[in-house]
């Protein structure tokens, strides 16, 4: 455990595991499979009520993050509590590293906000069957 230098001066060997716990319980041992060098985690779930047409909608902004790897998720919900449009994006590695040095963000949902204020469906196009004529619900 123990060993002596030409110096004198007491160095800690640390000794190697006997099973896979112990890996665990050794701070010495550190280049142990049990061991994760990436382990942060993260979870932020942000919950608002936004008013458009009259109508009340429920949008949930939410960021997660494990072992290295993450995703943001915007949810919007109508007053049933049905899920209206959703979009879920991974995260980059320069978000990710932002995050975790506690950095404000801006326009961190911006792309998942575009998707879903615009995933309405857009006016159908239909053929007639007499003249193949195409009618569009827009006149210009």
């Amino acid at each position: 455990m123990f060993a002596l230098l030409e110096e004198q001066a007491l160095i800690f060997i640390a000794p190697k595991p006997q099973n896979r716990t112990d890996s665990l319980a050794n701070p010495f041992f550190e280049n142990s499979s049990m061991v994760k060098k990436n382990s942060f985690s993260y979870n932020s779930v942000q919950t608002h009520t936004v008013f458009a047409n009259g109508e009340g909608k429920e949008q949930t902004m939410e960021v997660k993050i494990k072992n290295g790897r993450g995703y943001k998720k915007v949810t919007f919900r109508n007053n049933a509590g049905r899920k209206i449009a959703s979009k879920t994006i991974d995260l980059n590695s320069d978000e990710i590293g932002r995050i975790m040095n506690k950095e404000f963000i801006p326009g961190l949902f911006g792309p998942c906000l575009d998707h879903c204020n615009n995933s309405a469906r857009p006016s159908r196009r239909r053929t007639t069957r007499r003249n193949n004529v195409i009618i569009t619900s827009n006149n210009n």
